[in-house]
């Protein structure tokens, strides 16, 4: 009978605190609503909107709070391009007579994320020429098994890639593509230039020859 009544006695208390942690586990779980950024200035981009040239994304200072910390989205016409989730992009062939902008989306604890887009209207260039002048010049003695060499001097912009091609009577000689050239007996009474090709992506290619003086001759031939 002990047993009987202790069981009836402590089965209400029981039901009184499940009912009670029931009524109170939502509120407890219950998270603070999250703030929301401030500011309605849009990211900036720097850089020249040119094939093969880089742009970088800038979030403005005045959103509030300050992020901390922020993504990137740059889009081709307003599509997103693929892997294109860094602060910088160099701009792609691809690009080319399209618009190029960014989406930044603002993170930080206790906010909802915020996502504003730059409002560039720019088009992407495709080519564009360089600025300055190259004078390439050659030295050396035009005799077989000698040596000649380039000289350039060149104020170029932006910096470009040269190349170089030797040429015999109008013809590239084969294979003779670096900065120097050793003469071979072919080369005897022949004339001797050297061409230089200056590229860039995004640039017209230039391109720019200068004679070796007079034609090659035999060592034997040289007083």
């Amino acid at each position: 009978m002990r047993t009987s009544m202790s069981k009836r006695r402590l089965l209400p208390l029981v039901l009184a605190a499940a009912l009670a942690f029931t009524v109170a586990s939502p509120s407890a779980a219950m998270a603070a609503p999250l703030k929301s950024f401030s500011g309605s200035a849009a990211p900036t981009i720097s850089g020249e909107h040119r094939v093969g040239l880089t742009l970088k994304a800038k979030a403005p200072a005045s959103w509030s709070p300050k992020p901390t910390s922020v993504t990137y989205q740059w889009l081709r016409n307003g599509k997103p391009i693929k892997g294109a989730t860094g602060a910088a992009y160099k701009e792609k062939w691809e690009d080319g007579t399209t618009v190029t902008n960014v989406k930044v989306t603002a993170h930080r604890a206790g906010y909802a994320a915020r996502t504003w887009v730059s409002n560039s209207k720019v088009k992407t260039a495709k080519i564009g020429r360089f600025t300055g002048e190259l004078w390439p010049a050659v030295a050396g003695a035009r005799v077989v098994g000698e040596t000649l060499t380039e000289s350039v001097f060149s104020t170029i912009s932006p910096e470009p890639k040269l190349t170089y091609q030797w040429v015999r009577d109008r013809v590239a000689i084969r294979g003779a593509t670096k900065s120097t050239y050793v003469q071979v007996a072919a080369d005897i009474g022949h004339a001797v230039e050297l061409e230089v090709t200056a590229s860039k992506l995004g640039y017209v290619t230039e391109r720019w020859s200068m004679f070796a003086p007079n034609t090659a001759s035999k060592p034997s031939e040289v007083q």
